[in-house]
């Protein structure tokens, strides 16, 4: 510890200097108070005893600039001074002074005050270090929020920007919103359109958005079905989110005509049909877990499809609205929610905003807030989809399937599809294309390869013994063989995708023009199968030994 003695006379100096040594301070001097500035510049002590009457700069000039030069920090200055009148000792104060203490010395006195001081100037300094570490921390979590803001900005960045279909409010409880909202056209005309809301508000809700947001617009970009985004959202979010958390959310695809809505609901409280030429809302109840609670095998990618005319729309939230509490502590309720809508459903969007806003009033919100009305209007196709579609050169794939995998493979249909490659129309009718492809690769294992016949399925029990036969045979199966080959030829045919399937059975006795009429009343009951592949196929065709079948899936 230092001490700075200011004092224009030696001996004084020196009984101070004698009694600070012994209190365990390194003293240095000064005779007057420009000297006592420039001490303090060089050596920048712990404690400074300021004498008031001194030659050059008196002690209260020398003071005043030594305050200047201290700044935040608590160096005591205790003044030494003989006078006694209360207008000297006030002016000691004023002019920044600590202390003062009256000549001769008391060293008892003056040990007392400087420890008094020290306790002050420990509390400063810890006060001070607590300031800085206040600031380096809020200078941290600034930047950390501008470089989250920038992460999350540039992941919702493909959202529709200005889309006359959508009506949305969404406001975060704080910087960072755990509630989000995606949007893009469907690549054939048509939207999809996602919101969901994440546990928790801030940051941590608001990063578990932006696996959401890559799965969304990676498949939409490329025209993957709604039950395919979903059940990939869910398989993200399980993986990435904590098991305390999940993700309440709605998954909206409206077509391209704007008649038809399918929905996947999970979680989220309230989703309303505003029907317009009707007058009518109907409730879209949530049938799902909200997602990241499922594991993949468990989770239910079903839609329900809603018809929908020139008007309607389709009204959702979060909970933000009805679990709102107002300065009374009254809960706005869902209740409210679906009276308000009922009664106003022809501008039910407004209203609720406005009533929402006269509830809460003043009140500081506790939830992230989230309300979105989708039109139901007709859209065209993306400039991108119609430039893709003309880029593409004839291919042929196939795949020969011996007993081995036959018996093995888990999903045979699956890893077939894999061999398409990524291409607009194969994703956008990828339901379709695996519909046919499974339903034709069944008829050749099953039929074909395995011998059974689909009137085993007959009776209460016929589905159970029809499946155990299944099972029995596939597992003696040593020497079979499927074969499945896609071909597809844009420039020639570009709506239809090719696709032929054989088999080492011994085939049956078709109808080639329509094998579907072959089946009798009670087999239609359980052999749908072929009609559904017919609707979907422009054309189906057998060889003449029945065990090898060729199609052309639509892909319009």
């Amino acid at each position: 510890m230092k001490a700075l003695v200011v004092d224009d006379q030696v001996i004084n100096r020196l009984v101070l200097i004698a009694a600070l040594e012994e209190m365990g301070y390194c003293c240095i001097e000064a005779e007057n108070g420009e000297q006592a500035i420039e001490q303090y510049t060089l050596s920048e002590p712990d404690l400074v005893m300021m004498d008031v009457m001194m030659p050059v700069m008196d002690g209260y000039q020398a003071t005043i600039e030594l305050k200047k030069l201290i700044g935040e920090r608590h160096v005591p200055i205790i003044f030494l001074t003989a006078k006694t009148d209360e207008e000297s000792l006030l002016k000691c104060l004023e002019c920044g002074g600590d202390d003062f203490l009256q000549k001769p010395v008391n060293t008892t006195l003056l040990q007392s005050k400087i420890n008094a001081h020290l306790r002050t100037q420990r509390l400063t300094d810890e006060l001070i270090q607590k300031s800085l570490e206040m600031e380096r921390l809020h200078s941290t979590l600034q930047s950390e929020h501008e470089t989250g803001n920038h992460v999350l900005s540039h992941a919702l960045a493909k959202n529709l920007r200005h889309s006359d279909s959508i009506r949305s409010y969404l406001v975060g409880q704080s910087t960072f919103n755990g509630d989000i909202l995606l949007s893009a056209e469907k690549p054939l005309g048509g939207l999809y359109v996602f919101l969901g809301d994440i546990t928790g508000h801030g940051l941590a809700a608001a990063i578990g958005t932006i696996p959401l947001s890559q799965v969304f617009f990676t498949m939409t970009r490329k025209g993957k079905s709604s039950t395919s985004i979903i059940r990939e959202m869910n398989r993200s979010l399980r993986a990435f989110l904590p098991r305390s958390m999940f993700c309440a959310a709605l998954l909206l695809e409206l077509d391209a005509s704007g008649s038809k809505m399918r929905i996947w609901s999970g979680g989220l409280p309230l989703c309303f049909h505003l029907q317009s030429a009707k007058k009518q809302v109907d409730l879209v109840s949530s049938r799902h877990l909200p997602l990241g609670v499922l594991d993949d095998s468990a989770f239910d990618p079903s839609m329900e499809s809603i018809s929908a005319e020139e008007g309607d729309s389709l009204l959702m939230m979060t909970d933000g609205i009805p679990e709102s509490v107002n300065a009374k502590g009254v809960m706005f309720g869902l209740d409210t929610v679906e009276n308000l809508v009922n009664k106003h459903h022809a501008d039910a969007f407004e209203e609720l905003l406005r009533q929402y806003a006269d509830f809460a009033g003043a009140r500081p919100q506790e939830d992230d807030v989230s309300l979105v009305e989708v039109l139901a209007k007709p859209s065209s196709p993306t400039h991108s989809a119609a430039t893709e579609s003309k880029v593409a050169v004839p291919w042929t794939t196939s795949v020969q399937l011996e007993a081995a995998a036959l018996r093995e493979l888990e999903d045979p249909v699956g890893e077939i599809l894999k061999l398409l490659p990524e291409r607009l129309e194969f994703s956008v009718y990828q339901e379709r294309i695996s519909t046919v492809v499974t339903e034709l690769y069944s008829n050749a294992l099953e039929h074909g390869v395995l011998g059974l016949d689909s009137k085993l399925k007959r009776g209460a029990d016929g589905f159970a013994k029809y499946y155990s036969f299944r099972e029995e045979r596939l597992e003696k199966l040593i020497s079979a063989r499927v074969e499945i080959t896609l071909f597809f030829d844009p420039l020639r045919y570009p709506d239809l995708l090719g696709l032929t399937i054989s088999d080492s059975g011994k085939g049956f006795a078709h109808d080639s023009n329509s094998p579907s009429k072959l089946l009798g009343q009670d087999e239609r009951s359980y052999g749908r199968g072929i009609a559904l592949v017919e609707s979907l196929c422009s054309s189906v065709s057998y060889n003449d030994a029945g065990n090898e079948v060729t199609v052309h899936i639509k892909l319009n």
